[in-house]
């Protein structure tokens, strides 16, 4: 059984990231990431798909799955800085 993340921690977006609590953090409270946290966690997916994670992980988040929505965000935060 895995225990759920607790409210206030914010997640380190490292090699120690449990790939869970990131897809628990995006479907559970994707409005209250920052911007900065969608890049951090955009740079953390790319590493970590790196790794060849399990299938029955890694299709949470690719080919379509949280991981698109992570990229989606991440890369309107990039474009929205950009313009100002």
């Amino acid at each position: 059984m895995r225990i759920g993340r607790k409210r206030g921690k914010k997640l380190t977006y490292d090699a120690n990231c449990d790939p869970l609590e990131v897809y628990d953090r995006v479907m559970g409270s994707a409005d209250r990431i920052t911007a900065d946290e969608w890049l951090e966690m955009e740079a953390w997916l790319k590493n970590w798909l790196k790794t060849d994670p399990p299938e029955e992980i890694r299709s949470r988040f690719v080919p379509i799955g949280v991981g698109e929505t992570i990229c989606m965000i991440a890369s309107a935060v990039r474009k929205k800085r950009e313009m100002v």
